[in-house]
This record gives structure tokens, C-alpha cells and sequence, in this order.
């Protein structure tokens, strides 16, 4: 139980760890991934039989009810994220995973043994916690012990004595203050956080999450040919195959190409499922199930691929990257809450907001916040392959040096605003 308090510094200096070790630690890890991903996808094909009363009487949900039975998983997992900083301080990358399990599998249990609502909505959220809890955890224990060039599918062994110097001196110098909330907004630390917030913000917004929680349902709407469960199969069968492709090549593509590719594929195909349903609407089932009965499928097989690829693993891959050590748990924690807020809140909203824009309006909504991520891609995202920890945050630094000097020449420049003197003096404030 020692070990839980120990900083991965602690645990892993002086040794050059195998690939297998890593391979190893990152399956471990990574099981609450999975345990996250049958949260998600267990609403899709049990809504559809709560809805229709298949089960028992007194487990018949309302369309109200559902909507929160689907959403409610994102609620717990905004608390979880919002109490992983703390946790981990107190125990550790490692300890807080493992502690992850218990709401799990009390929420598993309440969900199995359900017999009302409330049940139901207790063992979703309780499985949120155990979501939002690794989503914090996870990124920042992996992003710590995986090198510089395989950080991103934990490749070839390597000599790890230099970062882990490097980092055992910035652990130190934390221990001796804590970090604060308003850390996150110091030059060198806001614009990571606002990276890591925005491309978790622009991927439950770009419609992943409400449609993997509705899976059963959106291949309802859509007339598909075979049965919901069958289509709903196929798409998760590419998602995980997607996934591991992700993780061979990205550490070969890097983080911007995939995150580019990624996004523009999303907003080709939830726009082509948005043209569909006008289609549909329009010209009627008859004409596009005989035209296009195959565009349904074929669409959420490309955008949960493309999503798997790149705007899927990549923001939290970076959350372990560019979020600076001194801010990762408190950093970390803000941003989780806030893209499970964002995952709540989409999926709360998913079935009334296709009632107010229709379901055709609905997808090129999601197709418009798609183009945003590839424009906020293609102009804030760095590239970190290859990157130490250490030369990411020199990255940063450097840049917010560059604008604190910036601002220094205007303020040099207009001296109604500020003497020569007070405008340096400010802006080596602001860089140090």
C-alpha cells in the first residue's frame, strides 16, 4: 500500500523498464477505458426494450425517464472528474485506478438487480463515477511512464534516466506548494488547459457520444434493412478495430495529421447522414431505402472510425502530455468535468433537439462542429510526437515568452499606456 503514495519517479528511477512491462502496465491501465465503454454502449440496445415494456411492468421508462437513463452515466462521470485531482493526491495515479473499481461494480450490481427507475439512474451515475474517475487518472499515469517516441502506442524499450530526472526535480519543487485552480491561468499553463478542454469539448459535441447512447435508436430512424442490434455490432466491431490502428500508427503519423483526418471524416459523414434524413423526409422511405438504404451504415461506420482514430484517444493522450505536472491533477479534473458535463448535457438534449431541428438538422449541426475542430486543429494544435514532457513545456513557455514580449514592445512603443521601464518589468512578471 506504500507503493499508492509513490510518485511513478519514485517507483520506476534508475530503470529502463521493457516493452513488455509497458505493454503490460498500459492494458492494466486501460481496462477502465473498457469498463467505460460498456457504460456507454449499454443503453443502446437496453432502451429500446425498457421503452417498450418487454421486461416488467414496473421497469417500463417513460421518453423523459430514458433520456435520463442514457445521459445520467456522463453526470456521474463530471463528479468523478471533478474529485480526481484530490484522489490522486492522496492516492496516487495507481491507487486512484484501482479505487475506480468499487463505484463500478456497485453501480454493475444496482443496474443488474434493478427493479425501478431510481435504481437504474443510482447505477448509472455510480458507473459514471468509475468513468470520470480513470478519464483523470489514466491519461496522466501513462503520459508519465511511456517515453517520448512510443508515448502513443508504447512501443520499443527506451532509456527513460534523463526525463525521469528532469521530472523528479519538477515533482520536488510541486511538493513544496500546492497548486491551485488559479495556476491553470498563468502564462505557460492556459493555453495546454484550453487546448486539452476545447478538443474534449468539440468531441462530445461533434454528436460520438449521443449516437453511441442511442445507437439502436438512430438505425430505427433510419429504415435500416437488418436489425438495430446487428447494425449496432458491425459499428462497434470497426470502432474497436479503428482503435487499435490508432494506437500502431500514431506515434508514426503523430497527433495532428490523425486529429486533421479525424475531423474532416466526421464531418463528412454525420453530414451525409444529416442529407439522408432531408432525403428521406423529402423523397420518402420508399425511394431512399431503395437508393440509399446502405448511406446509414456506411456513414456511422466511417464516423465512429474516424472518431476511434484520432478525436476519439488523442485529446486524452494530450491531456497526459501538455497539461504541465505542477497543474495535471488539478487541471486534469477541470476538464473532465467539464467534457462529461458536455457529454450529459448532448445526450440529455439529443432526442428533443431532433424534434426542434428534425433529425436531418441534428446531424449538420454535429457536421458544423466537426469543421470547427478541424479550423481549431489546423491553427492551435501543436504537434508532441516524439517530444519529451520537459521540451513540451519549454514549448509553451516559449511561446507565452514571445506574446509577454510582444505586448512589451507595444506597451515600449505607446507611452501613454506604460513607461519602458513598468512594460518590461511587467512582462518578465509574466514569464517567469
Amino acid at each position: 500500500m506504500q507503493q499508492l503514495h509513490k510518485s511513478t519517479t519514485d517507483l520506476v528511477e534508475g530503470s529502463s523498464p521493457s516493452s513488455i512491462t509497458q505493454y503490460y502496465t498500459a492494458l492494466s491501465a486501460c481496462m477502465g477505458a473498457l469498463a467505460l465503454g460498456t457504460v456507454m454502449g449499454y443503453s443502446s440496445p437496453a432502451g429500446p426494450h425498457l421503452l417498450s415494456n418487454s421486461t416488467q411492468e414496473w421497469l417500463q421508462l417513460s421518453q423523459e425517464q430514458y433520456n435520463w437513463f442514457s445521459s445520467s452515466p456522463n453526470l456521474g462521470a463530471a463528479a468523478g472528474g471533478l474529485a480526481g485531482g484530490p484522489i490522486i493526491n492522496l492516492l496516487g495515479r495507481r491507487g486512484t485506478i484501482m479505487a475506480s473499481v468499487l463505484p463500478c461494480l456497485v453501480g454493475w450490481a444496482l443496474i443488474g438487480g434493478g427493479q425501478t427507475f431510481i435504481m437504474l439512474l443510482c447505477g448509472r451515475v455510480l458507473t459514471g463515477i468509475c468513468g470520470g474517475l480513470t478519464c483523470v487518472a489514466v491519461p496522466a499515469y501513462i503520459g508519465e511512464f511511456a517515453s517520448a517516441d512510443v508515448r502513443g502506442s508504447l512501443g520499443p524499450s527506451y532509456d527513460t534516466n534523463t526525463e525521469l530526472k528532469v521530472l523528479q526535480q519538477s515533482v520536488e519543487d510541486i511538493h513544496k506548494r500546492e497548486a491551485s485552480l488559479a495556476d491553470l491561468l498563468k502564462p505557460g499553463n492556459v493555453k495546454p488547459f484550453i487546448i486539452c478542454l476545447s478538443l474534449l469539448l468539440f468531441s462530445q459535441f461533434s454528436g460520438v457520444t449521443p449516437i453511441i447512447f442511442n445507437m439502436a435508436t438512430v438505425f430505427k430512424d433510419s429504415g435500416f434493412a437488418y436489425s438495430e442490434d446487428s447494425g449496432a455490432l458491425v459499428v462497434g466491431l470497426v470502432q474497436v478495430v479503428a482503435t487499435a490502428g490508432a494506437a500502431l500508427i500514431m506515434d508514426r503519423v503523430g497527433r495532428r495529421p490523425l486529429l486533421l483526418m479525424s475531423a474532416a471524416l466526421m464531418t463528412l459523414s454525420t453530414g451525409s447522414l444529416g442529407v439522408y434524413f432531408w432525403l428521406r423526409m423529402t423523397e420518402g422511405r420508399v425511394w431512399t431505402a431503395e437508393w440509399l438504404g446502405w448511406l446509414p451504415l456506411s456513414s456511422l461506420i466511417l464516423l465512429l472510425a474516424a472518431f476511434s482514430l484520432g478525436l476519439g484517444p488523442v485529446p486524452w493522450l494530450m491531456m497526459g502530455e501538455v497539461l504541465p505536472y505542477e497543474v495535471k491533477e488539478a487541471g486534469g479534473s477541470v476538464v473532465t468535468m467539464l467534457s462529461r458535463m458536455a457529454a450529459f448535457t448532448i445526450t440529455l438534449i439529443y432526442l428533443p433537439l431532433q424534434e426542434a431541428l428534425g433529425e436531418h438538422g441534428v446531424f449538420w449541426l454535429f457536421s458544423g462542429v466537426c469543421l470547427l475542430t478541424l479550423a481549431f486543429t489546423l491553427l492551435v494544435v501543436p504537434e508532441t510526437r516524439g517530444k519529451t514532457l520537459q521540451e513540451i513545456r519549454e514549448d509553451f513557455r516559449s511561446t507565452s515568452t514571445i506574446i509577454s514580449l510582444n505586448i512589451c514592445a507595444s506597451r515600449i512603443t505607446n507611452p501613454h499606456q506604460a513607461t519602458r521601464g513598468g512594460a518590461v518589468n511587467q512582462a518578465l512578471e509574466h514569464t517567469v
